[in-house]
């Protein structure tokens, strides 16, 4: 992908100077021109949990474009729900669908937006929580093998920098809980919990290299070598972010932002995690790539997690991650509704 757009996309995820709705808009006009779309471009955020998904602060290129998509009439059916889920990544509609479902897309959906296929990406979270970004196509389209791994690394970027923004929303301040701040070249200038170990210390080292890296091939030919050393997360549990302070100097602050998944009985987190992604349709490449670990790694805590809860096949661990959302969503909504019952009493 020419012209560094694919780091630029990848930098423009991790703007923490934005509010949700500017940070969609900004990102989805970084990424854009790597869509290549027909028509327009959609973004919007989802959450899969509980028995409805709905969109949140849709934006549109196309205005005309906004009420179809709030209007979709199958996005609530659980086969939909399923392909959202699945889609993890890059992928065209055309591609996740079988032909009877995909006619089914076009007299429904593709109809009301003029288009015959979409091309999106979706940065699923394993809290059941995320962004699609998507591009309407006048003919179904296949993605080929080089440019669905780029736009699929930059799906798990947009997922970890949307989870961190989550994450420092609740803090308030970007530095606040961070566990390390690395010098420009790599140097540890403090740390603190997990990143004082000297094996973290050497892994947030590697990644600010590969990141400063990544952004002095954004102009060559070797960008796609650039984004795939430039991971989603270091060792599964910290989110590189490049910062300034007020001399200018440019530094690399190292948040803890380790994937949330369900807690199903007896998983270690780190298998959870795994099961998590691997239920949202990534390969393990992939999840290695999410996670920042190795592909042995993946490998190994996907075996124990499968194994640990009975399920024999991907799609037995798909169904299996829908209850545990759909269960979360039932408390999370049954202390909502507690918690308003208790200020009416009290009023």
């Amino acid at each position: 992908m020419a012209g560094g757009r694919l780091i630029d996309a990848v930098e423009a995820a991790y703007r923490l100077d934005l509010d949700d709705e500017a940070w969609l808009a900004q990102l989805t006009d970084s990424v854009e021109p790597l869509l290549q779309p027909d028509t327009g471009t959609v973004a919007y955020y989802f959450d899969l949990r509980g028995t409805r998904t709905e969109l949140r602060s849709v934006y549109a290129k196309r205005a005309e474009l906004t009420r179809p998509m709030q209007e979709m009439p199958t996005f609530n059916d659980p086969a939909q729900r399923t392909m959202l889920m699945l889609a993890s990544g890059a992928h065209t509609i055309s591609e996740l669908l079988t032909p009877e479902q995909f006619a089914l897309w076009q007299a429904e959906n593709g109809t009301a937006m003029s288009i015959a296929d979409s091309l999106g990406l979706t940065a699923l979270d394993p809290d059941g929580k995320g962004v699609v970004i998507s591009a309407g196509l006048l003919t179904p389209t296949l993605l080929e093998g080089k440019r669905q791994r780029e736009l699929g690394r930059l799906a798990a970027h947009i997922a970890t920098a949307y989870r961190l923004r989550r994450h420092l929303g609740a803090l308030g301040s970007t530095l606040d809980g961070a566990d390390a701040v690395l010098a420009a070249d790599g140097r540890v200038e403090h740390a603190r919990r997990g990143a004082k170990q000297e094996d973290a210390r050497s892994a947030l080292r590697r990644a600010v290299k590969s990141a400063d890296a990544a952004r002095a091939r954004r102009a060559g030919a070797d960008e796609e070598r650039a984004i795939e050393a430039w991971k989603a997360l270091v060792d599964g549990r910290w989110t590189l972010v490049d910062q300034f302070d007020s001399d200018g100097r440019r530094y690399w602050v190292a948040h803890p932002n380790s994937p949330r998944a369900p807690d199903p009985r007896r998983l270690t987190l780190r298998e959870r995690q795994i099961a998590a992604f691997a239920a949202m349709g990534q390969s393990q490449k992939e999840i290695a790539y999410s996670l920042g670990v190795t592909l042995g790694t993946v490998g190994n805590h996907l075996s124990r997690a499968m194994q640990k809860l009975g399920v024999g096949s991907r799609v037995e661990l798909v169904r299996y991650f829908f209850q545990l959302w759909l269960k979360h969503a039932t408390h999370d909504a049954s202390q909502v509704r507690s918690k308003r019952s208790r200020k009416r009493s009290r009023a």
